[in-house]
């Protein structure tokens, strides 16, 4: 078997079980409404309707894509589910995720600008990271997310 045999056997498992995860990238602007005072480094206008006062104005761009997903049980073992997954089936202060190369260049993904990633209403930061790679080529990303408290 050669190396694009098994890449495209793993795209294609990486493809069959999978969740959408919500990767969100945070973008601070000086507020269009007020602005920010040059001498005192603080907002314009406090009463700012754009701002609420803050003087900055944060913009959540947001991108859903498929992931492959893993999850610790209970008793700390990796599991992976056969079916769809079920609220209430896991322990989901920790999951693991694979995203396929495919999409990350897809999506235009760049892992380390990504501020915090959302599953199931619930939002994640990265614990760990390693490329998945097979003869010199990276063909996807293995994420550990812990849950943000």
């Amino acid at each position: 078997m050669n190396i694009n045999s098994i890449l495209n056997s793993i795209k294609k498992a990486n493809h069959m079980l999978t969740e959408t995860l919500i990767l969100h990238y945070y973008t601070k602007t000086v507020c269009s409404g007020c602005g920010i005072d040059p001498v005192n480094k603080e907002a314009i206008n406090y009463n700012c309707p754009v701002c609420g006062g803050t003087g900055y104005s944060i913009e959540d761009k947001m991108i859903d894509i498929p992931v492959s997903f893993e999850y610790l049980s209970s008793d700390n073992k990796l599991n992976s589910e056969v079916n769809r997954l079920k609220p209430g089936v896991y322990d989901d202060s920790v999951i693991l995720i694979t995203i396929d190369k495919e999409e990350m260049d897809e999506y235009n993904i760049d892992i380390d600008k990504v501020d915090c990633y959302e599953w199931n209403n619930t939002k994640y930061r990265i614990i760990s990271k390693e490329p998945g790679v097979l003869g010199g080529t990276i063909y996807e990303i293995n994420l550990m997310l812990e849950k943000i408290i």
